[in-house]
């Protein structure tokens, strides 16, 4: 208020004064990796993982989609040297890393990874991003998003099946068509005798 009773020399400096103000907060904001900014009061960025269940039997192999948006509508960016890690964990009960994996990316990225679960148990499916400025190893995490899902072991008699590899069921399919073919040849012989 104190600006608009001065002379107009004087309102000038303190205007300019305001503005190298708010410039110097904006720098600090992106020094600080805040370099993405909304028109409205929302997050301009998401981060969403998924999974193709959420109860799972050891042996069977969990199905990750992780899909990352850069920038809503109604967003920008300041033009600065950076890109984006996206990482992706899976934690058991201990929140002990059983599986990870990352990709940097300058924009949007839909990432999708497979893990084969070896034991049973309770576990943590999560995605996270992370802002990286250019020439620097340090990073600014930015989203996370996680997910629970449930390992048991199969029911009894259930893996009678699995444990076949395909040489066996070759072996057995050669085995039946042999077969059929003898009693066909036999079927044969008493036609024309």
């Amino acid at each position: 208020m104190r600006c608009i009773s001065q002379h107009l020399s004087s309102r000038l400096s303190c205007f300019a004064s305001v503005g190298l103000v708010a410039v110097i907060a904006m720098a600090l904001a992106v020094s600080v990796g805040a370099a993405s900014f909304s028109t409205t009061d929302t997050q301009c960025s998401s981060l969403v993982v998924r999974t193709d269940k959420q109860a799972y039997t050891t042996g069977e192999t969990v199905n990750v989609s992780v899909d990352y948006v850069h920038l809503l509508p109604g967003c920008f960016e300041i033009m600065i040297a950076h890109d984006y890690v996206i990482k992706v964990e899976i934690m058991n009960s201990l929140n002990t890393t059983e599986y990870s994996y990352s990709n940097a990316t300058a924009g949007n990225l839909v990432m999708h990874l497979a893990w084969k679960i070896a034991e049973k148990g309770d576990y943590t499916v999560k995605a996270s991003s992370w802002m990286r400025l250019a020439g620097n190893e340090s990073m600014v995490k930015q989203l996370e998003d996680s997910i629970a899902i449930r390992v048991q072991d199969p029911p009894a008699g259930a893996t009678l099946l699995t444990e076949f590899d395909s040489t066996t069921v070759g072996a057995l399919a050669i085995f039946a068509v042999t077969i059929v073919l003898t009693l066909m040849r036999h079927g044969r012989r008493r036609i024309h005798s």
